[in-house]
């Protein structure tokens, strides 16, 4: 039978806190109960997901483009035009 490990492990085998260690074992497939765990095997697949190729790069997250300046009414204040979803 395959061994399960729990946050203690984690937190050693990653030298991370305990909720970090949870973190980890949740992005797993993981028990819950009786006590939060994982298989050895779900998380070496889980190392092998998070490993990158040499000189691949990482996707980068796009940022939200700039929205445009509203406009002004004929006196220079700012208005909003109202419009539907």
């Amino acid at each position: 039978m395959e061994r399960l490990l729990f946050v203690p492990e984690i937190m050693e085998r990653y030298q991370v806190s305990a909720p970090t260690a949870r973190k980890i074992i949740r992005q797993c497939i993981h028990i819950e109960k009786p006590k939060l765990g994982v298989y050895e095997s779900a998380l070496s697949a889980y190392e092998r997901n998070m490993m990158v190729e040499p000189g691949k790069k990482k996707a980068t997250k796009r940022l939200p483009s700039r929205w445009e300046t509203p406009p002004k009414d004929e006196h220079g204040n700012y208005y909003i035009p109202k419009r539907r979803a």
